[in-house]
């Protein structure tokens, strides 16, 4: 998330905000205690969104104790709403700089919200003990496979207790087939199509393979009947070229996409695991 939407989404929320107070002093239809079992019951039915509305307003009401900072952030989380989330700790932060358990939320919100650079920012802050699961969550979103199975394996050298999911993810990384960007370029330079075949994209690939045939032999035939002198000859050797060089970088990016997949699974297995969304 570039800078500008942060900013934008964290202005739209402070604005909501301020809208609500108006809306709340001029209809008084919950008081702060009623807010508050509201968003509470709200959070137990699995209406995370609704019930940071509800948090909002408690904000502006009389200000949000640690259990409703705790509880807002945590919403945010669930509701996919990470910005907001962040938002509410900022606002609070006299309180939330100094609370563990908030510090803890803050980090997940930095790392559901994949601004990995603020969360080793942020990580040594508070000099709380190594949490293992966000310690992991941590290198699979990097894609730094080595670190995890260093950090696995030194877990269990030490017994630290972890939840088997963490080796059957490794497991499972160990198995996968990624694809090679040297073999995909390289099978595209000696026979034009065949990496975008390797990488499993056969239309693609099948495509290349016919045009740049057809590009050549046209071209081929054209030099065999007018000679070099012929502007034809040589547009259809430009042309070819093109197409010869596209299909190889084609074929090198169609493999790092398709590792790009993998990886995203990995992490959206990662994300769903670790999230704890059915009620506080």
């Amino acid at each position: 998330m570039n800078l500008f939407s942060c900013c934008m989404t964290r202005y739209l929320l402070i604005f909501k905000l301020v809208f609500l107070t108006f809306l709340t002093y001029g209809q008084d239809v919950f008081s702060e205690q009623e807010s508050r079992r509201y968003a509470h019951y709200l959070i137990d039915q699995g209406k995370y969104d609704k019930a940071l509305d509800e948090f909002e307003r408690i904000f502006f009401l009389g200000g949000l104790a640690v259990n409703d900072i705790q509880s807002a952030m945590h919403s945010s989380l669930c509701a996919d709403s990470y910005e907001d989330g962040l938002t509410f700790y900022e606002l609070t932060r006299s309180e939330a700089s100094f609370n563990p358990m908030l510090h803890s939320t803050f980090l997940d919100l930095l790392l559901y919200d994949r601004q990995l650079s603020k969360f080793i920012e942020n990580f040594n802050d508070m000099n709380q003990p190594e949490d293992p699961a966000r310690n992991l969550h941590y290198h699979v979103l990097t894609n730094n496979w080595n670190a995890y199975d260093a950090a696995l394996q030194d877990y269990h050298f030490n017994a630290v207790s972890l939840d088997p999911f963490y080796d059957r993810l490794s497991a499972e990384h160990d198995q996968l087939r990624f694809k090679s960007t040297f073999l995909a370029a390289s099978f595209s330079t000696l026979i034009p199509g065949t990496g975008k075949i390797y990488t499993g994209e056969w239309k693609d690939g099948i495509f290349s393979m016919l045009a740049i045939g057809i590009i050549s032999w046209q071209t081929y035939r054209i030099f065999k009947k007018d000679g070099q002198g012929s502007i034809i000859s040589w547009a259809g050797v430009g042309l070819g070229g093109v197409f010869y060089l596209s299909n190889i970088y084609g074929s090198a990016r169609s493999a790092i996409t398709v590792n790009q997949k993998i990886y995203q699974q990995l992490h959206e297995k990662v994300d769903r695991h670790r999230l704890p969304c059915p009620s506080l």
